[in-house]
């Protein structure tokens, strides 16, 4: 019976296996911390420049072929062709308008031109997070995570925005907390809209915003969420 249960019990780890890498990128949200880009003359994304959990990175899987999807202001898609050391971006698809904003503008114009192609990549974890580096010898690098950064962020399912895409009454509803304050800003990065208010509900009337992509900041109890509006 003794080795019976070693025999279980070896047996029984021979299928426990890690985590592959394709998996972790198909687990996880990436968040942007960090992009190092020269193409067509834009510099370095500077610290504090964005917010990095607005900028994300995403995996997909479909009859076993990856793609990934990432935007600002554009939405951008392509496929994905990896090994253990080796990650190979290929864009399929670009919608949507430019951003006017400099510093957005920068991810969009050097995730185009720089990680459109061959790289090294590696993913190492710490204290419980991934942190995915994809560089090569021109392109110096952009950093992922799948920590949420911001500590002070409200949850996610806990404010609703609808209808998005909107096109005339955008609604604002958060119905556990009071929202404090509401602020609009459009893709040049330009303040359009702030109020204060002390409702769980609010609407704001969008017909006279011209047709573009927008981000909303709401504010409840010291928690901030930044959510991205397109207007038809």
């Amino acid at each position: 019976m003794k080795y019976l249960f070693i025999l279980f019990l070896f047996s029984s780890i021979n299928f426990v296996s890690a985590q592959t890498n394709s998996e972790i990128l198909l687990n996880h949200t990436w968040r942007l911390i960090s992009f190092d880009n020269e193409c067509f003359g834009f510099g370095p994304i500077e610290d504090g420049e964005f917010d990095p959990n607005n900028i994300l990175l995403t995996f997909s899987e479909e009859s076993g072929n990856l793609s990934f999807h990432t935007e600002m202001c554009q939405s951008i898609d392509g496929t994905v062709e990896m090994n253990d050391t080796e990650i190979n971006f290929d864009i399929t698809n670009t919608e949507g308008e430019e951003c006017v904003n400099p510093i957005n503008q920068n991810y969009e114009v050097g995730f185009q031109c720089a990680m459109n192609g061959e790289y090294d990549y590696t993913i190492t974890e710490e204290n419980g997070f991934y942190k995915l580096l994809v560089s090569n010898d021109i392109f110096m690098g952009a950093e992922f995570t799948t920590e949420v950064l911001n500590t002070n962020d409200l949850p996610s399912n806990s404010v609703s925005i609808y209808p998005n895409p909107v096109l005339d009454k955008l609604t604002i509803e958060n119905p556990k907390l009071e929202i404090e304050s509401i602020k609009i800003t459009d893709a040049s990065g330009k303040h359009i809209f702030q109020q204060s208010a002390n409702a769980p509900k609010i609407e704001i009337d969008f017909t006279h915003y011209p047709k573009g992509v927008y981000f909303i900041t709401i504010e409840s109890k010291g928690k901030t969420k930044t959510e991205k509006v397109i207007k038809k």
